[in-house]
């Protein structure tokens, strides 16, 4: 599962900036202290948010990417809820910028 493979995901990766809003529930709050424990994780707040986007950096270009949409990145968000998110990938990966959506 992932979040026992996400301390080494973490580490191996460029740097990560968060955007979420301020945490009120445990889970939330967890979950920001864990990515708060990595050096490369930068959190930001705003209480206005309801839309998650998710940038990978990579030393490659080829290999980044960005995710925007409703979905979390938990259990539920990823495997059980019905979603919508669009991947952005760099306009070198294909010869042009290119959407995805899963629903």
């Amino acid at each position: 599962m992932i979040h026992r493979r996400l301390p080494q995901l973490i580490e191996k990766i460029p740097p990560i900036y968060v955007l979420t809003r301020e945490p009120v529930d445990d889970y939330h709050r967890e979950g920001v202290a864990v990515l708060l424990r990595y050096d490369n994780v930068e959190v930001r707040y705003n209480p206005a948010l309801h839309a998650k986007l998710y940038v990978c950096w990579a030393r490659e270009t080829s290999e980044a990417f960005a995710l925007f949409g409703s979905g979390n990145l938990t259990y539920p968000g990823v495997q059980g809820n019905i979603e919508k998110s669009t991947r952005r990938m760099p306009a070198s990966t294909l010869g042009g910028t290119t959407s995805r959506a899963k629903c």
